[in-house]
């Protein structure tokens, strides 16, 4: 795989979706790739009663500070679960821009 074309797709990556991305949920590219390949994204399981795992959400945040200075930070989090918290933190990255 060329650089170039691991730019193109990494915004689409991730190590916590399912298998199959889901139809409601799934960027146009996602889609169009899912087509173009033959497969069809699932129609069910999204957002509904017969979900079996809990949603996830990539949560970004960018900060600037004196002298323009840049942080980010992305947070992996599964939502929704029977904890104190409510959630549960999958991953974390630390990072500047």
């Amino acid at each position: 795989m060329t650089p170039l074309t691991l730019a193109g797709i990494r915004p689409y990556l991730t190590l916590f979706g399912p298998a199959v991305p889901h139809a409601g949920g799934a960027a146009p590219a996602v889609v169009a790739a899912l087509a173009f390949s033959g497969d069809k994204p699932a129609t069910h399981g999204f957002g509904t009663i017969e979900q079996k795992e809990p949603p996830r959400a990539r949560i970004t945040a960018r900060a600037v500070g004196p002298g323009n200075a840049l942080a980010t930070r992305t947070a992996v989090v599964s939502v929704g679960l029977k904890t104190t918290r409510g959630y549960a933190l999958l991953s974390w990255e630390a990072g500047s821009d």
